[in-house]
């Protein structure tokens, strides 16, 4: 070949390789096209790639992992509220009304295996939180289980009695009342009416003297007011404002006993045997009275005074004993039934003088 071919073959090989680059090119282009197309078109053929992808997602079922919500219920461990109750800590209000204690005062009474100041203790806050009050207006007040034979208990009773009151003492224990000075408790003086158990069965001499706002007893159990003892001072003596007595088994009524008590009005005594000396001395208030079990009477017992209300008595079938020539006032009439009239006319027991035989009648009626 001569060289004049060969450069006629250079120019047509570089422009068929042109032609073959540019063919390349559009092929390959055209391929790049049609590639991005099944992408963005093509859904039939995209299901098998992404679909795997979606059951594995499926595997997000880590939502059952997430009941790890079922941990938040640590909500329920905030019921620690519950324990909030730190509120009912807070009766210690509650405690206060423990001052009532009273109570139920019932409270006032413990049991009498309870120490036994403790009820006494409970009435004294009890008291002192209510207002100064007046005898007209006392409080009501109740005690259990004191043991009132006890005199170191019932001298803090006393103390204990800040206002005024009307003092129930029906369900407490003992047999008998001591006395205690009112100067050694001047609080007993506050007292305006008192009701004792049936188990009391003896008042002590001036065990209640000088209380010028008593106004009440009851005292169903009571046999002996004044112990028996030769005293000066009654167990009841100089109360002034007593105008209410209960005494319906008292057998003994010692001397002194209701002397100065100026407003009792009458006095009721079924069963009474013996009544002492100046007993009533000074009752100018009392009215006629019955006494038909009565076996002896002090001197002075019924002196009432000259003005008094008291112009009659009532005896029993046989004549009593007398202490004294000067038992009845001079007026009072003394009546008897009529089948003991001529016993009570011939007597000669001591002290029926003559002219307190004339005084003596037959029960009307």
């Amino acid at each position: 070949m001569t060289k004049k071919h060969v450069r006629l073959f250079t120019p047509i090989s570089f422009s068929c390789v042109s032609v073959l680059c540019v063919a390349f090119a559009s092929s390959l282009l055209l391929l790049l096209v049609s590639c991005q197309q099944p992408i963005g078109d093509s859904v039939d053929e995209s299901p098998p790639i992404s679909q795997p992808t979606t059951p594995d997602t499926p595997a997000t079922p880590t939502t059952p992992d997430t009941p790890t919500t079922p941990d938040t219920p640590t909500t329920p461990d905030t019921p620690a509220t519950p324990d909030i109750p730190t509120t009912p800590d807070m009766p210690a209000t509650p405690d206060t009304p423990a001052t009532p204690t009273t109570p139920d005062m019932p409270t006032s009474g413990e049991n009498q295996s309870a120490p036994e100041l403790k009820p006494i203790e409970e009435l004294l806050i009890y008291l002192e939180n209510l207002m100064e009050n007046s005898a007209e207006n006392p409080y009501w007040v109740k005690l259990t289980g004191l043991d009132l034979s006890n005199e170191a208990v019932l001298k803090s009773l006393y103390e204990a009695l800040r206002r005024f009151v009307d003092l129930d003492l029906s369900e407490c224990f003992g047999e008998s009342i001591p006395s205690i000075m009112l100067n050694k408790a001047p609080n007993k003086a506050n007292i305006i009416s008192i009701k004792l158990p049936e188990s009391v069965k003896t008042i002590a001499a001036a065990a209640f003297s000088s209380l010028e706002n008593l106004k009440s007893i009851d005292m169903p159990g009571v046999l002996v007011i004044n112990d028996g003892k030769d005293t000066s001072t009654g167990a009841f003596a100089k109360c002034p404002a007593l105008t209410s007595v209960c005494l319906p088994k008292v057998k003994t009524l010692g001397k002194y006993a209701f002397s100065g008590c100026s407003a009792l009005p009458f006095i009721l005594l079924p069963e009474v045997e013996t009544i002492g000396a100046s007993a009533f001395r000074g009752c100018s208030n009392l009215t006629p009275m019955s006494v038909s079990q009565v076996t002896l009477i002090g001197n002075n017992a019924f002196q009432t005074g000259i003005d008094s209300s008291f112009t009659s008595i009532t005896l029993g079938s046989e004549p009593p004993e007398l202490g004294g020539t000067q038992v009845f006032n001079a007026s009072t009439t003394v009546y008897v039934p009529a089948s003991a009239l001529d016993d009570y006319k011939d007597t000669e027991k001591a002290n029926w003088t003559k002219a307190l035989k004339t005084r003596v009648a037959a029960i009307q009626g």
